[in-house]
């Protein structure tokens, strides 16, 4: 995954690595297959895609599989997919993998939002993010994953008075001996547990061992700063899972995977709890199930807690694929919330963003090689939107008009305990060349607020903006954008920019 920018996922694979327009492709997240995307415009070595289904969200740095279409291949040393990744996804395809060299990719991105209500507030935040990927380095069996990102952010407020403050925050910083998958492996440094994804981040300590049918690990470390990333030992974290899983070259991918972790604040028990996770990707079909189990010792049971056995943080999602024109997705979420990392926030990101626990399904269809409609529907328990439901419809046309553009709109309805209203948006793609492409967006969220000490109140919100992309070469991406929002409670404009260079 090269980038996440407002509604598009960007991956480092594109026309002369063997993608079409309208192709899917599988994300993968360490061990897991958390999302399915359509490539929605390609350049040579880049690709823009929409979500179809996921039960994860896609983050900058997973992994991307798919299968080449007869005639290409991917040229020598090109990055189309991350180390310890393979190109080919369910029944198979060809295979490739990353030399023996480093990579890496350095940005330079720059957000600026001016308010237009005649007062001088503003806010700014140049940024530096550098990506490293290494492994096998001087033909050894060491590699190493670095991501740093830097920004300084100066706020001018209302009254005239200023703030700013920098931060740089490290999202991995890992050293290894024995790639991902290897018999035996040692990584220490910030790092993503390949196979336990309920820890999500840790500082520390992770051994493995891997065999053709099981694989085992323990760690030891502590959890970065919950706001900043900071380097904060004072949490301590310890555990091991236990995985069985299919044997390498099986066309049917799958996983079953228990552990259990422990936690510690200042030497008191913060949390102690088993863990279960079951994937399985098939070509038609899949899942993935993830459920925590908390033991609450004798402290916690003074303080209110009914048993010392309880069920949390569950999770379940379901894909089917009954024809190739067809994908069908269900599931339910009441895991606890988490931070997502977006290069740009936009008020559909905020939105879908808002409505996270609870139940959803719905019913993607592929009308011919150039369009799709979608239909989903999503039941919320969770989260500080309240309960609320929503219904979405979506269409997508491919390479239409003799322009040959790209047009994705989806429209919204919502009722919940706080609001109700609707959410509507739409994206155009202009190919101007191979390499360059401009984009068209806009939107419409009208809402009426249900809590309130007056009364129900009016929410609305317009927005409209115009996206430049433009792949130079194979190293160099320029994009910039810029957004105009208008409505009840906000009325600015935002101005994004990004350069960066893959090596």
């Amino acid at each position: 995954m090269a980038y996440i920018s407002g509604q598009s996922v960007y991956i480092s694979a594109g026309s002369r690595d063997g993608l079409l327009v309208g192709d899917t492709v599988q994300v993968w997240h360490a061990d897991s297959s958390i999302a399915r995307l359509q490539v929605a415009y390609l350049s040579s070595h880049q690709a823009s895609c929409t979500i179809i289904t996921s039960v994860l969200t896609p983050t900058v740095g997973d992994s991307v599989r798919f299968t080449p279409h007869a005639g290409s291949s991917p040229e020598p040393g090109a990055a189309a997919i991350p180390p310890g990744a393979t190109a080919a996804s369910g029944g198979g395809g060809t295979t490739w993998e990353n030399a023996s060299r480093l990579r890496g990719r350095v940005a330079l991105r720059y957000l600026a939002v001016q308010q237009q209500d005649g007062s001088s507030a503003s806010y700014s935040q140049p940024a530096l993010d550098i990506r490293l990927d290494g492994q096998n380095l001087g033909g050894s069996s060491l590699g190493l994953v670095a991501d740093v990102r830097s920004r300084r952010t100066a706020v001018a407020n209302v009254d005239g008075s200023g703030t700013s403050d920098g931060q740089a925050r490290v999202y991995q910083a890992v050293v290894f001996a024995g790639r991902p998958g290897a018999r035996s492996r040692i990584a220490v440094g910030r790092q993503y547990s390949p196979a336990m994804a309920t820890i999500s981040l840790f500082d520390g300590l992770l051994l493995e061992l891997n065999r053709s049918r099981w694989s085992t690990g323990a760690f030891a470390g502590s959890e970065p700063g919950a706001v900043n990333l900071e380097f904060d030992f004072s949490q301590k974290e310890y555990g091991g899972y236990f995985q069985l899983h299919q044997r390498p070259a099986t066309p049917r991918l799958w996983s079953l995977t228990m552990g259990l972790i422990a936690s510690y604040d200042h030497s008191h028990v913060d949390r102690e709890f088993a863990f279960l996770q079951a994937t399985l990707a098939a070509e038609h079909w899949g899942f993935y199930l993830a459920q925590e189990i908390d033991y609450y010792g004798q402290t916690k049971m003074t303080a209110g807690e009914t048993s010392s056995i309880s069920p949390t943080s569950s999770y379940g999602s379901l894909y089917l694929r009954p024809t190739t024109s067809i994908d069908l997705n269900a599931g339910f979420d009441n895991r606890r919330n988490v931070r997502y990392y977006r290069d740009v926030v936009t008020p559909v990101t905020q939105f879908d963003d808002a409505f996270r626990q609870g139940g959803f399904g719905g019913i993607g269809i592929r009308l011919g090689a150039a369009a799709r409609a979608g239909f989903d529907v999503r039941v919320s328990r969770g989260g500080f939107a309240g309960a609320a439901n929503a219904y979405t419809g979506s269409l997508a046309l491919f390479h239409f008009s003799p322009l040959r553009l790209f047009l994705s709109a989806r429209s919204t309805r919502y009722t919940g305990d706080r609001a109700e209203g609707w959410l509507h948006s739409a994206v155009l793609g202009i190919p101007l060349t191979a390499a360059l492409r401009a984009e068209l967006n806009g939107g419409l969220r009208q809402e009426t607020t249900l809590l309130g000490f007056s009364g129900p109140s009016g929410n609305d919100l317009r927005w409209g903006g115009f996206d430049l992309e433009w792949a130079i070469g194979n190293a160099w991406f320029l994009s910039g954008s810029l957004t105009r929002e208008q409505g009840d409670a906000q009325n600015d404009t935002q101005i994004y920019g990004g350069l960066s260079y893959r090596f």
